[in-house]
């Protein structure tokens, strides 16, 4: 039997038994019935060359998150967003809720990983059916801050920031200006 038949094998086997191979894997490690099983003296043997490999597919899964971040920030997936081209309007109208559902579906990895993130801080496994319409959920803390912050006025705001956003264009065009005439 080659080695490819025989990894087929076993993958079926997890999908008659219901496990996931990284659950086998995981409570094969860590449960102590399985120590001194041959499997795991194996694995345990084998340790720095898996190692290896996961930094290699880490790499590969790395490349996947770029190119999920770059199909999101492109100004064609319409969620570019642009400080000095945004409107009161369209920051009124913005919906979290909508945000999510569009990333969970054209950046999936980027999704889980921001669950994976989000769940470190207890909130648990969030998914964009769990995203209501208009906003999300507010602890008390949350709620605190806003009624410290009272009514905002969007259009001040929007005007503070293209102020800024001016200031640092035409910083940067200062010094681009600087740096052509030493030249």
């Amino acid at each position: 039997m080659e080695t490819t038949d025989q990894v087929d094998a076993i993958l079926e086997a997890f999908d008659i038994v219901g496990i996931s191979p990284s659950e086998f894997i995981i409570t094969l490690l860590n449960d102590s019935r399985y120590i001194n099983h041959k499997t795991v003296t194996n694995l345990r043997e084998s340790g720095q060359y898996l190692a290896e490999l996961l930094v290699v597919q880490s790499d590969v899964v790395q490349g996947r998150y770029v190119r999920e971040v770059q199909i999101l920030s492109a100004k064609e997936s319409g969620y570019h967003f642009s400080v000095l081209n945004t409107s009161v309007e369209q920051l009124e109208e913005f919906d979290i809720g909508v945000l999510g559902r569009g990333m969970e579906v054209h950046a999936p990895l980027l999704w889980r990983l921001l669950d994976i993130l989000l769940s470190a801080r207890g909130k648990g496994h969030i998914s964009s059916g769990d995203l209501p319409d208009g906003g999300y959920d507010v602890d008390e803390d949350d709620e605190a801050l806003w009624e410290e912050l009272g009514d905002l006025n969007l259009q001040e705001i929007v005007d503070g920031l293209e102020g800024d956003m001016l200031k640092k264009k035409n910083r940067i065009i200062a010094h681009r200006n600087k740096r052509l005439s030493r030249n």
